[in-house]
């Protein structure tokens, strides 16, 4: 794993480790064997991973069966109305196996803060600092723009703030544990304790369907991970 968040409420032990993003040099067995050693060594408590693909959540749950090892308890990985390819898989295999889900990037990384709309676009500070991923030229990200401003002008039918939208339909998932949020000012994090709040009804998530269907991701790289084998030509080809 490349990194890893860590929860704690007490002084000396960790509540949950939730290593980042496999290491596909490294096999699965030897990551969950070293967590699971931590957990026997008293220093942590819990351990989930992260956007694990719906092969290696399952292959770690029969590896820590199989080895008589702690599974992890967990998965994170990126949902919210933009970014909803986890719906396919990942999220029914974490109700299979009883998997808590940390889902992060409910705004879709800005994309549902209500600054990507048609007539205008507040990002160009961020554009130039993150070109490639807030560059509206490309035609995956022109049809992200179009999403967000749909989902934009339906939160204002529905006279919700956009925020409170977004975080109304990640917490509606049965799957979702609990969601990330990233505010960078205190006005933002009260937004976010707002919207924790909200309810969407079968209507409303009914006409966000109609933007974005379920189980679709507008860009592949909002998957949060690209696996090696499409991520490298070499491997797709030879």
């Amino acid at each position: 794993m490349d990194t890893a968040d860590v929860y704690s409420q007490g002084e000396s032990e960790i509540d949950l480790y939730q290593a980042h993003r496999p290491d596909y040099n490294t096999d699965v067995l030897e990551t969950i064997t070293t967590l699971n050693d931590l957990i026997r060594q008293g220093k942590i408590l819990y351990y989930g991973t992260s956007v694990f693909t719906p092969a290696q959540l399952v292959e770690a749950q029969w590896l820590a069966t199989t080895n008589h090892l702690i599974p992890p308890l967990g998965n994170q990985v990126p949902y919210s109305m933009l970014v909803r390819g986890n719906e396919r898989d990942v999220l029914p295999i974490a109700q299979q196996y009883g998997l808590g889900v940390l889902a992060y990037g409910p705004l879709a990384g800005g994309w549902l803060s209500g600054n990507f709309t048609l007539e205008a676009s507040k990002a160009a500070t961020r554009v130039h600092s993150l070109s490639g991923r807030y560059d509206i030229s490309g035609p995956s990200s022109e049809r992200k723009l179009l999403a967000a401003d749909a989902l934009a002008r339906l939160a204002d039918k529905l006279e919700l703030p956009l925020v409170d939208l977004a975080m109304g339909f990640a917490l509606t998932h049965p799957a979702i544990s609990s969601v990330i949020i990233g505010p960078r000012n205190e006005a933002h994090l009260h937004a976010y304790l707002r919207a924790a709040d909200v309810r969407l009804s079968e209507a409303v998530l009914d006409a966000i369907d109609d933007v974005v269907p379920p189980g679709t991701n507008l860009v592949e790289r909002d998957a949060g991970a690209i696996v090696p084998s499409l991520e490298f030509a070499e491997l797709r080809r030879r």
